[in-house]
């Protein structure tokens, strides 16, 4: 599974279990669809470890993603290598995870 990601800084959070859902609300994946380049914004950098997946239709990983604290926005390059379609982004904080669905033009 390669490692396709970038990571660049700011302010600290630390997530309490009460906070998760505002923070999920807050993250944004840009562009969808997607061509080459995906960014995934934080409001505030991630003190916690992030684990971010990419999973076909069939639920198989595509790539995987282990940070030990991630900044206010990750980059994940290379989607050129992936054939057009749908894929899930899985972004696991602590014990909590989120799914995008994201396009792959």
């Amino acid at each position: 599974i390669p490692n396709l990601c970038t990571a660049s800084s700011n302010t600290l959070l630390s997530v309490s279990a009460n906070e998760m859902n505002n923070l999920f609300n807050s993250i944004r994946v840009y562009p969808n669809p997607v061509n080459d380049k995906l960014d995934i914004a934080f409001a505030n950098k991630i003190e916690s470890n992030l684990i971010i997946t990419i999973n076909n239709v069939l639920g198989q990983i595509i790539a995987e993603h282990n940070l030990s604290a991630a900044s206010e926005i990750v980059e994940l390059n290379d989607f050129s290598a992936l054939k057009p379609g749908v894929y899930f982004l899985n972004i696991h904080i602590g014990n909590s995870t989120m799914v995008k669905k994201i396009v792959k033009q």
